[in-house]
């Protein structure tokens, strides 16, 4: 079970050749579950960007981006979200 404050890897997914959609989630190994996505989704995915974080760091990245909350933990690729995700991965 994933502890609130441990550290794990916050991962950025979407289609390739694609602006999104764009999965933000969090694992200890962001390439399996990348594995694990590819095998229920008809677009061929990639992961474009990772940091370290914990579930409250995800949780609180979610919650900036609500107003383009597509589905799940899926979100629309709209500029706001690709420049949090540009500004996340680059500090």
């Amino acid at each position: 079970m994933m502890n609130k404050q441990d550290q794990f890897i916050i991962y950025f997914i979407r289609p390739v050749g694609m602006a999104g959609p764009i999965k933000i989630g969090i694992s200890e190994n962001p390439g399996k579950r990348l594995s694990e996505f590819k095998g229920w989704s008809p677009l061929e995915l990639e992961l474009f960007g990772a940091i370290k974080g914990n579930w409250d760091d995800e949780q609180f990245l979610h919650g900036c981006l609500a107003e383009d909350h597509s589905h799940g933990e899926w979100f629309h690729p709209s500029e706001q979200v690709q420049r949090a995700i540009e500004q996340v991965i680059a500090a």
